[in-house]
Parts: C-alpha cells; sequence; structure tokens
C-alpha cells in the first residue's frame, strides 16, 4: 500500500476486543457470561416450570457481560437405600421399597472424620490469625479530642435539640399497691421494697 491510498474501513463488530472493566477487579475461577445467554436460560427454565412464555422484548437490557464464578455446593446430603439403591427424598422413607433410613443407608459426601474436622479447624484459626495481622489501621489522632455534640434547631424556637443515644426507659410497679416506683427509688409509697415479683414494663 502507498501513503496516498486510504486505509480500508473497519467492520463494525468484527475483530473488538472486549472492554475489560478496570473497576471489577478479576479473581481466579471468575468468567465473564453475556447477559443476553443468563436471560435466554432464565426464560427457558422459566417456560418448562411455570409455562410462561418470555419474549426477548420484555427482558432487561441485554448487552454486556455479567461475572460469574463457579462456587462447590457448601453442604448437600444425599443418601441412597442400602436395600434398592434408590435416593431418599425429603422424608426418611425410601420411596420405593418403603426401608426406613438407617444407619446402613449410604450418605455422600461422607461423614468428615476427626482429622478433617481438626485440619478444618486449624486452617480456619489460620485465616482468623492472618485477618487480625492485616487489620486496618485505626485511625487514633482524634482520640484526645471530645465527641461532636450533635445539634438541631427547634421549630418553634428555644432551646436546640440534641442527639442523644436512644434509651430504654425501664418502669416498675409495686406488686402490693401496684403504684408506680419513682426514679431512682427502691421502696414503694406503701412501704414495700422493690423485689422480683414487682412487673417491669417493657
Amino acid at each position: 500500500m502507498s501513503d496516498s491510498e486510504p486505509a480500508p474501513p473497519k467492520e463494525e463488530g468484527k475483530g473488538k476486543e472486549p472492554v475489560k472493566d478496570s473497576s471489577a477487579p478479576e479473581e481466579e475461577g471468575v468468567i465473564r457470561v453475556s447477559r443476553s445467554e443468563l436471560y435466554e436460560k432464565r426464560a427457558r427454565e422459566l417456560s418448562e416450570r411455570f409455562g410462561l412464555k418470555l419474549e426477548p422484548s420484555e427482558w432487561h437490557k441485554q448487552e454486556g457481560t455479567a461475572l460469574r464464578k463457579e462456587k462447590p455446593i457448601r453442604m448437600r446430603v444425599r443418601r441412597t437405600c442400602h436395600k434398592c439403591n434408590a435416593t431418599f427424598g425429603v422424608d426418611k422413607e425410601c420411596p420405593s421399597c418403603q426401608h426406613s433410613r438407617c444407619t446402613k443407608c449410604a450418605r455422600y459426601p461422607p461423614k468428615r472424620t476427626e482429622e478433617e474436622k481438626a485440619a478444618s479447624r486449624q486452617r480456619r484459626l489460620v485465616r482468623e490469625q492472618e485477618n487480625k495481622e492485616n487489620a486496618p489501621i485505626a485511625v487514633d489522632w482524634r482520640e484526645d479530642q471530645p465527641t461532636p455534640v450533635l445539634r438541631r434547631p427547634r421549630k418553634a424556637g428555644g432551646e436546640d435539640l440534641v442527639h442523644r443515644k436512644p434509651r430504654q426507659r425501664v418502669r416498675r410497679n409495686c406488686h402490693e399497691c401496684n403504684s408506680l416506683f419513682t426514679p431512682g427509688n427502691k421502696t414503694c409509697q406503701c412501704g414495700h421494697i422493690r423485689c422480683t415479683d414487682c412487673p417491669r414494663d417493657p
């Protein structure tokens, strides 16, 4: 090609590299899935389950991609009958031979041994220790200053409103004369000393 000839126009849509989103960090095991595929799969599942027919025009915006990470199921225990090898349902009775589930019936995944439990506990303790060591540093430059008082002027004028922590006000009644104990006093007007039988509100 010579310098005078213009470059051929690039075709729209072909050869475009997907734009990487710099705000979302790429983790190990994370894959990008197009939103249109996700909506197609959801529409198919809804039509199979409920008989709904969803048109593509009814979906949300379909352009772009979504991040997905495959994670193993934490715990889904399945048991099979040791007599007929059928899978148990929700109830503890075999659906085909009506055998009650017992200790001989196989369990998947198998129960963890004590060594596996101890190793898992040890890994968790190591993770917690690492989190403590890498904890964010607390800013201490404001510790010497008093905590600020939040004030707001009243609508009708007068003294300002001051924000205070909400407190639970507890009221107690005498169980003998049913009169209210005055705040700060543990002796009633009838001379009864407050006890556990005196009802409390709340």
